[in-house]
Order: structure tokens, then C-alpha cells, then sequence
């Protein structure tokens, strides 16, 4: 969510003055990294309700899918670092918590 807004606004935050890891990433090789990195962490992470019983077994592949889907779109962020990229990935961080947590909630044991 905040590397791909960073992303698309990094020219102004660079005039603002604010020194922003996207305004000093002028190919998007790190920004990008980071994205994909944190999204398999979000998923690993989205995981620990089930393992630690809390949720039945219909939260995993919720769980799964979602975390894929966002981890593919951080993946293309990462390989082209285009504003529409960026943009989908600022739209799937958007889907991907209010998804999961509802079934979180639906799927508790």
C-alpha cells in the first residue's frame, strides 16, 4: 500500500523535499523488491491463525489465493515499475486486508 502511493507520487514528494526510498529508486528495483517481499511475508504471516487453530480449514484457501493474487501484482510491480502497476497494486493492498479479515472472521473455530 505505502510503497506503491510512494510510487506514484515519488516526483512530488522528491519536490516536497521528503526523502522517500521511491524518490531515490529511479528504476524501481528496490521499491519493487520490497513490495514482493512484504507481500510473501503478509502471506506467510495470514497463515498463523489456521496453524495456530483458530480458524477452521475453509480459511486457508482464502488465504492462499488472496495472498498469491497480491504477491503476482507486487511481481509485476517489481519486473516493470510502471505507474499501472503500481496503481493495481495500491488497489489489490486495498482488497486483499478487507477479503482475508472477513474470512477470518466467517472461518473462526
Amino acid at each position: 500500500h505505502f510503497l506503491a502511493i510512494a510510487w506514484l507520487y515519488r516526483d512530488d514528494y522528491r519536490r516536497a523535499g521528503f526523502r522517500m526510498l521511491s524518490s531515490q529508486d529511479t528504476e524501481c528495483r528496490l521499491t519493487g523488491r520490497l513490495a514482493l517481499l512484504y507481500s510473501m511475508g503478509l502471506t506467510s504471516v495470514s497463515l498463523l491463525p489456521f496453524a495456530l487453530g483458530l480458524t477452521s480449514f475453509w480459511y486457508v484457501p482464502v488465504a492462499l489465493v488472496t495472498g498469491v493474487a497480491f504477491s503476482v501484482v507486487a511481481f509485476v510491480f517489481a519486473l516493470h515499475g510502471t505507474e499501472r502497476a503500481a496503481r493495481r497494486l495500491f488497489l489489490m493492498s486495498i482488497c486483499y486486508l478487507p477479503v482475508t479479515l472477513g474470512c477470518l472472521v466467517l472461518a473462526r473455530a
